[in-house]
């Protein structure tokens, strides 16, 4: 999609997040037909008619149903259990040739743990931007460095300045 782009004149994207927000923001539906984006069911919004009472039993409805859903995913007992899971099919023992980014069709920079049991997402209090059932998490090893060069600061004074 990158070289398709430079070869448009527009400016590539860094990454497939930014690639996709970018396209569900365009307004024209045949520039977003062209875009090579295909989605992967990891929840649902609204819901009527049916109930579930944890995220699995929801992830494998989803699938049941025949929506695209992620094929790696566990149900973990407890911590331990989570370490474990991270250690061996995660990151597999920090072996980059066959951790969880190569096994998947599609880029990853992390991952998330979630709490399984909807009853308990309301007793756990949310974050400031993230729900707190939910944790994000990315190894180390997977973030790609970069620069932030800056070119030019601009000072002026407003009605909020100090």
């Amino acid at each position: 999609m990158n070289k398709k782009l430079e070869a448009a004149g527009e400016k590539s994207l860094p990454n497939a997040r930014n690639a996709t927000a970018g396209t569900l923001k365009l307004l024209d539906p045949r520039l977003v037909a062209q875009r090579p984006v295909s989605v992967v069911f990891y929840a649902v919004g609204a819901c009527e008619g049916i109930e579930f009472e944890s995220h699995a039993e929801m992830l494998k409805t989803l699938a049941e149903f025949g929506f695209p859903t992620q094929k790696k995913w566990w149900l973990c007992k407890g911590i331990e259990e989570v370490l474990k899971r991270y250690r061996e099919d995660v990151v597999c023992r920090y072996d980059e040739e066959r951790d969880l980014r190569r096994q998947l069709p599609y880029e990853i920079d992390g991952i998330v743990l979630k709490v399984n049991r909807y009853a308990d997402w309301g007793r756990i209090p949310a974050k400031t931007r993230a729900p707190g059932y939910a944790v994000v998490h990315k190894p180390v090893h997977w973030i790609t460095p970069a620069e932030t060069v800056l070119r030019e600061i601009t000072v002026q004074v407003g009605r909020t300045a100090c």
